[in-house]
C-alpha cells in the first residue's frame, strides 16, 4: 500500500469512528430528558398528593376554610382529584357560610370520608346563624335535629330560653310563662329561674300601667306555683291598689273604685268604701234599706263624704231628719210621711219640695222641673244640722230636739 493509500485509509477510517460517535450520543440525550421528564412528573406527582393528602385533612378536621386554601395550591387539582375536590369544595360552601349548598353537596358525597360529621357541622354553623338572626324557635328545632353533636342540646335550651325572653320583652308574658312550663317539664332548671323572672316582670308591667290588682295577681300566682317569697312586694301593690280605689271614689268614679276594693276583700276600709259607693249609685231604695243605710251612714258619718250621703237622695233625708229640730229661734220639723214644716225664713213658691244633695227643692204640681232652693242642708253631726235659707242668706245651726 501507498503512503497515499494509506492516507486515504487513515482518513476514512477516521471520518467512520466520529459518525459512529455521534450515533450513539443521540439516544443517550433522549434517554436523559426522558428520565429528568419522569422524575419532574413523580416529582409534580407527590407534591400534589401530598398537598391534597393534607387538604383532605383539614377538612376531616373541618377546617373547611383552610382545606380549600390548601387544595387551592395544586394545578388542575380539580381534574387530578375529582371526589377529592367535590368534598373540599362542599366545605368551602359552609365556610361561606352557604348552608344550604353545603348540605346538599355533602349530601351528595354520601359517607365519604367524614361527610356525616361535616354535615352535622354545617347544620350547627346553620342553626348558629338563625339563633344569631333572632328565630329562636327554628334554631331550637335545628339544633334539636342534630342530636348530641357537641352542645347543640344546650343550644335548643337556650334559644328557648331567648324566645322566652323575647316575649316577655314585648309584653306577651302568657306565651313566655307557657314556653317556660315546657322547659320546666323536661327538667330545664334554668327555665324555673326564668320563670320567676318573668312572673315579677309582668306584675312590674301591671303596676306601671296601674292595674295593681293584676300585679298582685301574678305575684300570688307566682306564690303558690314556685313558693318564692314576694308577700312585701304583694303588700306595695295592694296598697297601691287600694289608694288607687280611694281616689277614684274621690273622683266620683265609684265603678272603678268598687272593682278594686272588691278584689282587695278584706283590706284596710275596703268594706266602708264599698258601702259608700253602693248609696252613691243605688237608684231605688225601700224605706227599710234607706233606713239601714242612714244607720250605717250614721256611725261613718266622719268617713269621707257619710256627712253629705245622709241628705244626698229624698229616701235618705227622710229617715235621717225624721223628727224635730230647733235652734237659733227656728225650727224644722220632718215628719214619719216626709211632709215638712218650719219657721226658718223662707220662699213662698210651689206646692211640693224633694231634696237632692243637701238642697230642699220646691216646685209647682204642673212642672216638676221648675224647681226653686228653699234650704241647704249640712250634717255637722248625727244631730245637728246648719240650715242655709234662701229666703233671707242666713245660716241657723240646729240641734235635733
Amino acid at each position: 500500500m501507498s503512503r497515499q493509500d494509506q492516507a486515504e485509509g487513515y482518513l476514512f477510517s477516521g471520518e467512520t469512528d466520529g459518525a459512529n460517535k455521534k450515533k450513539h450520543k443521540a439516544p443517550f440525550v433522549a434517554l436523559v430528558v426522558v428520565l429528568v421528564l419522569a422524575l419532574a412528573a413523580g416529582g409534580f406527582y407527590y407534591y400534589a398528593k401530598g398537598t391534597c393528602e393534607k387538604a383532605l385533612e383539614q377538612a376531616d378536621a373541618l377546617e373547611f376554610a383552610q382545606a380549600f386554601e390548601t387544595f387551592g395550591g395544586i394545578p388542575l387539582g380539580e381534574k387530578l382529584f375529582s371526589i377529592e375536590s367535590e368534598y373540599i369544595a362542599a366545605g368551602e360552601l359552609a365556610a361561606a357560610g352557604d348552608y344550604d349548598a353545603a348540605i346538599k353537596a355533602f349530601t351528595a358525597l354520601g359517607i365519604y370520608r367524614e361527610t356525616p360529621t361535616a354535615l352535622k357541622q354545617v347544620r350547627y354553623l346553620q342553626a348558629a346563624q338563625v339563633l344569631e338572626s333572632g328565630a329562636y324557635m327554628d334554631a331550637a328545632a335545628l339544633f334539636e335535629a342534630i342530636g348530641d353533636y357537641r352542645d347543640a342540646p344546650e343550644k335548643a335550651i337556650e334559644a328557648k330560653l331567648m324566645r322566652a325572653d323575647a316575649l316577655a320583652d314585648a309584653g306577651n308574658f302568657e306565651s313566655a310563662k307557657e314556653l317556660l312550663g315546657e322547659l320546666m317539664d323536661e327538667g330545664c332548671e334554668q327555665a324555673g329561674e326564668a320563670l320567676i323572672a318573668v312572673y315579677k316582670r309582668s306584675a312590674a308591667d301591671y303596676a306601671e300601667k296601674e292595674q295593681y290588682i293584676k300585679a298582685c295577681n301574678e305575684l300570688l300566682e307566682l306564690e303558690a306555683k314556685e313558693g318564692v317569697d314576694v308577700e312585701q312586694q304583694i303588700a306595695r301593690y295592694r296598697k297601691k291598689a287600694y289608694d288607687s280605689a280611694v281616689s277614684d271614689y274621690r273622683a266620683g268614679d265609684y265603678a272603678a273604685s268598687t272593682a278594686l276594693m272588691e278584689a282587695l276583700g278584706d283590706y284596710e276600709d275596703a268594706e266602708t268604701y264599698l258601702f259608700l259607693a253602693n248609696v252613691h249609685t243605688k237608684t231605688a231604695w225601700v224605706a227599710a234599706d234607706a233606713l239601714g243605710a242612714v244607720q250605717q251612714l250614721a256611725v261613718l258619718i266622719l268617713k269621707e263624704d257619710a256627712a253629705e250621703l245622709l241628705v244626698s237622695r229624698q229616701e235618705l233625708a227622710e229617715q235621717f231628719l225624721a223628727g224635730y229640730w230647733e235652734g237659733d229661734g227656728c225650727y224644722f220639723s220632718m215628719e214619719s210621711d216626709g211632709y215638712i214644716s218650719y219657721d226658718l225664713p223662707y220662699v213662698d213658691y210651689g206646692d211640693y219640695y224633694y231634696i237632692e244633695d243637701g238642697v230642699v227643692l220646691l216646685y209647682p204640681e204642673e212642672d216638676p222641673n221648675a224647681t226653686e232652693e228653699l234650704f241647704s242642708i249640712r250634717v255637722i253631726t248625727v244631730d245637728c244640722i246648719q240650715v242655709y235659707a234662701y229666703g233671707d242668706g242666713g245660716t241657723y245651726t240646729l240641734t235635733r230636739g
